[in-house]
């Protein structure tokens, strides 16, 4: 019926009842190792019993052999004249967190240490090990399903409970058994449509106490809702792209659509698509070119319908990272080379979280191009990068980067 801490307080206030009242006295706690230089001797047993009664669990502490370490400098700075017996006593449990072996093997042939075990034989605790979204996404848009991951480990026995995440007046639960001396991630998935934006926080809690441990059955993390991303397309009939309007939707973009006679004022999204544009005028591409200096653009072809001198002006040269030379056919067709990319690439970086889909459309039934556009970048350039090849060695997708 009390904490460890509270033992290890006990048996500290009685040793002090055994030593005498001109000696010098240190208290050094190891959940406030930045505390450890303002500590200064004490000549008062009582101010040192209300040190230690005034010490309290915290959720973080460093290993105990810091403070032994400390300890002991401060003793060997001890001047010579003063010739009573040096003490080192040490409270402490026998977790393998609380220790580690950086502790100098150096003698200190005036110094005393005394262990004091409070530890447990056979400790039974529940614990929350770790939180934390999946692939440390932060923050998330309106709309996104947030995957939160809580890391539970149970020690001494068989463990059975529930955790919960509650968000605001809403409350998830994971009921879950788990085996001795076993850990497990359990998974929350949060809709973040009806969420404000700004900050929000979870917290995850057993439903039941079952151990003395208390302050790892608790833990918050904090989250940040944006708004969607406001983006625009570009294209010369709208009501021939809405595949690829519901493809952003579905991505969780605010999608607006124009036709370049409508001439938006670009600086107002957050991403510009120009797809199946025919021919972009000088303006278009100087438009374009300064938007880019900030955010992004993707331009997709307009197929058969292109026109090289369109895409071949100077002020498309200056914009785009390569220049369009002749339309190519292949039979079956063409198809990404995925296999031989990294996919590190931001824009390919979500094709890693797909792969772990069971029978993924699209890797099951790789996507062909039968009819392609041979291009070549428009010079040597180490802003100028190919982001995808075709399988023939063609490039699929290429990048530039504009200088800030």
């Amino acid at each position: 019926d009390q904490t460890r801490l509270d033992f290890a307080k006990k048996r500290a206030l009685e040793l002090l009842e055994q030593l005498p009242e001109e000696g010098r006295f240190l208290v050094l706690d190891v959940a406030d190792p930045d505390g450890f230089a303002r500590e200064d001797w004490s000549k008062s047993v009582e101010k040192a019993r209300q040190r230690i009664q005034r010490l309290a669990l915290r959720p973080q502490s460093v290993p105990i052999t810091r403070a032994i370490q400390e300890s002991l400098r401060r003793c060997d700075s001890l001047e010579e004249g003063e010739r009573m017996p040096r003490f080192v006593c040490v409270f402490s449990d026998r977790t393998k967190m609380s220790w580690e072996s950086t502790l100098s093997p150096r003698t200190h042939d005036a110094t005393t240490v005394l262990y004091f075990d409070v530890g447990i034989d056979a400790p039974i605790d529940l614990g929350i090990v770790h939180a934390d979204f999946i692939r440390g996404q932060q923050p998330f848009a309106q709309g996104d399903r947030i995957e939160l991951n809580a890391l539970v480990k149970a020690t001494g026995e068989r463990m059975t409970n529930t955790l919960l995440c509650r968000i605001g007046e809403r409350e998830l639960a994971q009921p879950f058994e788990m085996d001795k001396n076993a850990h497990r991630t359990l998974s929350f998935l949060i809709s973040s449509e009806k969420l404000a934006p700004g900050f929000h926080q979870a917290e995850l809690r057993f439903e039941t106490n079952i151990d003395a441990l208390v302050f790892n059955n608790t833990r918050f993390v904090t989250f940040e809702v944006q708004k969607k991303p406001r983006v625009l397309v570009l294209a010369d009939d709208v009501s021939k792209v809405e595949d690829f309007v519901l493809a952003l939707e579905v991505l969780n973009h605010d999608v607006a659509t124009k036709t370049p006679a409508d001439k938006a004022a670009l600086h107002e999204y957050a991403a510009v698509f120009v797809i199946d544009v025919a021919a972009p005028t000088d303006a278009l591409w100087q438009a374009l070119g300064a938007y880019a200096q900030d955010r992004g653009v993707c331009v997709i072809p307009a197929g058969n319908r292109l026109q090289p001198s369109a895409y071949n002006t100077a002020a498309a040269r200056s914009f785009l990272p390569a220049r369009f030379v002749e339309p190519v056919s292949a039979s079956p067709g063409s198809e990404w080379n995925l296999d031989a990319n990294p996919l590190q690439h931001a824009f390919l970086r979500p094709l890693l979280a797909w792969a772990e889909i069971p029978n993924l459309d699209f890797r099951r039934y790789p996507r062909r191009a039968t009819r392609s556009w041979r291009v070549v970048p428009q010079e040597k350039s180490r802003d100028i990068a190919t982001v995808v090849e075709y399988d023939d060695g063609r490039p699929a997708i290429l990048e530039r980067e504009f200088p800030k």
